[in-house]
C-alpha cells in the first residue's frame, strides 16, 4: 500500500491536508466527508466517470443529459 500526502482547496481558498491512499484501479478521488465540510464543498457534482458509466453525455447546448451514442469498431 502507498500513500501520497496533499493538500486540497475548496472554492473559497480554504485548505486541509489529507493522506491518500493511491489506487491505481480506482475510478474515483474520495475525500471524507468532514474534509468536504472543512473546505467548504457543498454543491453535488456528477462527473464524467459517472456519466460514462450510465452511458450519458451532457448536451452543453440543449443543457441537458442525452443517452451516448454506440460505437461500432
Amino acid at each position: 500500500m502507498t500513500y501520497l500526502h496533499g493538500t486540497v482547496r475548496g472554492p473559497t481558498g480554504i485548505e486541509a491536508d489529507v493522506r491518500f491512499l493511491i489506487d491505481s484501479g480506482a475510478g474515483y478521488s474520495l475525500l471524507p466527508e468532514s474534509v468536504w465540510k472543512a473546505i467548504g464543498l457543498v454543491a453535488p457534482l456528477l462527473g464524467v466517470v459517472t456519466l460514462e458509466t450510465l452511458g450519458l453525455v451532457f448536451d452543453p447546448f440543449g443543457r441537458r443529459l442525452r443517452p451516448m451514442r454506440a460505437l461500432l469498431a
